[in-house]
């Protein structure tokens, strides 16, 4: 969170310094912008990094044990799942979002609209369903 809040406090300086701003509306041409960008990202990072480094000493928490995995093995077996799942869930949200795009693009009028509902309505009752599980209780 606190990240967040510096990376946005950057990108208002960066918009203010770098574009211009007439009558309310700020300005900033697509290769400033990048850089304002990369500058948030500088600093998310680096402090995402610094506040990832202290968790992972559990003495500067008060606690006891070890952070660092046993075994090679054990480190790239968490690096794997850690990066896996979120990367699966990419691959997958793209494929369907392509897909449903192509689809409500082939129809016409309300034929795409009752379409679009309809995935609306299955993607948020299946949301629920994972939120609640009913299954597990």
């Amino acid at each position: 969170m606190v990240a967040a809040l510096f990376a946005y406090t950057v990108l208002r300086v960066g918009v203010g310094m770098l574009g211009e701003i007439s009558e309310g509306v700020a300005t900033i041409g697509s290769d400033r912008l990048v850089v304002v960008v990369l500058a948030m990202g500088l600093v998310a990072g680096a402090m995402c990094a610094a506040v990832t480094d202290a968790l992972a000493r559990p003495a500067v928490l008060g606690f006891e044990g070890e952070a660092i995995p046993r075994s090679a093995g054990a480190l790239v077996a968490e690096m794997a799942r850690a990066v896996g799942t979120p990367l699966i869930a990419v691959i997958a949200a793209a494929t369907f979002a392509i897909s449903l795009s192509q689809l409500l693009l082939a129809l016409e009028g309300t034929a795409a609209v009752a379409v679009f509902s309809g995935v609306a309505a299955l993607v948020l009752g299946g949301a629920t369903l994972i939120a609640l599980r009913p299954w597990a209780s």
